[in-house]
């Protein structure tokens, strides 16, 4: 079960912003801010920023569903990173025999995870992530 908690990319859904929902209660936050502060429009136009795109953005994001995880259908579908692996046919890039890639060039936000499961292991990478 906890491996299916283990995103291509190696992200462990169960730290994932997306997934607990933190980043959508933090967008639930901010949004709360921003409604409140009018002065917050004359800010963001004085500073060239579109202000309504911007709140247009928090209500979305302080609305989204929460992730299941990409292996449950949950994420971004478009995920080049996930796209890969299943196309390759791959548990993930930390199996894959061409990992380092362009991907992670793009999205080297996740050769950390990546790195740490090639190096310890999956199961010791979700007993340590639990912890």
């Amino acid at each position: 079960m906890e491996k299916n908690l283990v995103g291509y990319c190696g992200v462990y859904c169960r730290k994932c912003d997306y997934y607990t929902g933190s980043l959508r209660e933090a967008a639930r936050r901010l949004l709360t801010f921003v409604e409140r502060h009018g002065e917050l429009r004359k800010a963001a136009e004085m500073e060239g920023m579109e202000y309504d795109t911007f709140a247009r953005f928090l209500r979305w994001l302080s609305t989204s569903e929460l992730c299941l995880g990409c292996r449950a259908g949950g994420g971004w579908e478009e995920c080049p990173i996930r796209r890969c692996a299943v196309e390759k046919g791959v548990e993930g890039c930390y199996a894959c025999p061409e990992y380092p890639c362009t991907l992670y060039e793009e999205h080297p936000q996740f050769r950390e995870f990546v790195e740490t499961i090639k190096a310890v292991g999956l199961d010791k990478y979700i007993e340590e992530s639990l912890r």
